[in-house]
Order: C-alpha cells, then structure tokens, then sequence
C-alpha cells in the first residue's frame, strides 16, 4: 500500500507524493525559485540565512519531525512552517 497525499496551499502550492514534493509558486526575496522538495533540500540565502524544504529529522528514540518548510538565520531567528512528529511506539 502506497499512501500519495496531495496537499494545495495557495498562491504557492506544494503537491506532495511518496517521493518528495515540488513548491510551485515559491518566491524568496522577490525571487521566484523552482524547487523539488526532496527531503532536506537546502536553499541558501543571502547573510548565511537558509530555508530547509521537507526537512526531515530522526531522532535516536525513533520519532520523526517533518517540517515543510524551516528557516533559519547566523542572528537565532528559527521558523518553522507545517511541522508534525510522530514518537516511537513505546510498551508498557
């Protein structure tokens, strides 16, 4: 079983499938940027400032974070945008 969400966020849009997403109508600093959003692909900005698509994060207790879109800068400022985990299975 294949699970293919396809999510729509307007103006820009993010259609999602089991092999990444793409950003359609992505604009960083007034300038329109054609990505895929493969896990933790990394568009750099000007300053050292960064934004991470799809980032994905895996934790040595298991769980996982997914945040569809991070950025981040040298000066502390951290942004997240979308973002979800799901913990490891424990027992009791």
């Amino acid at each position: 079983m294949k699970a293919r969400p396809t999510p729509k966020m307007q103006p820009s849009s993010l259609t999602r499938s089991v092999s990444g997403g793409i950003f359609s109508g992505l604009s960083v600093l007034g300038v329109p940027r054609s990505v895929s959003s493969a896990p933790n692909t990394v568009v750099q900005l000007p300053g050292g400032d960064r934004l991470v698509l799809n980032e994905q994060v895996h934790t040595a207790d298991g769980s996982l974070t997914v945040t569809g879109l991070h950025y981040t800068s040298p000066t502390g400022l951290d942004i997240s945008i979308a973002s979800a985990t799901c913990g490891s299975a424990t027992s009791n």
